[in-house]
């Protein structure tokens, strides 16, 4: 996934006044990875604050959802470990 642009990722206090001005126009519109970029940092965000609180929501949360293949997992713990 491509990062968003710098300036969807940069504080408003930060921003300059330009900068600003082209942040709210409507010319530039989030594309649809920045939207997802975002929406994921949001749960993230939310799984961090509430995983304690709510455990059966986030139940799985930390497991894997991806399996490396065999040999790949072999390489990287004679490379790395």
């Amino acid at each position: 996934m491509k990062t968003p642009r710098a300036i969807l990722l940069t504080p408003i206090t930060e921003l300059r006044d330009e900068q600003l001005r082209e942040r709210l126009s409507l010319k530039t519109k989030m594309t649809a990875e920045e939207r997802e970029y975002l929406r994921l940092g949001r749960e993230i965000e939310e799984y961090e604050q509430n995983r304690e609180k709510r455990p059966d929501r986030y139940k799985g949360w930390e497991e894997p959802r991806y399996r490396l293949r065999s040999d790949f997992q072999a390489f990287i713990k004679k490379s790395f470990f």
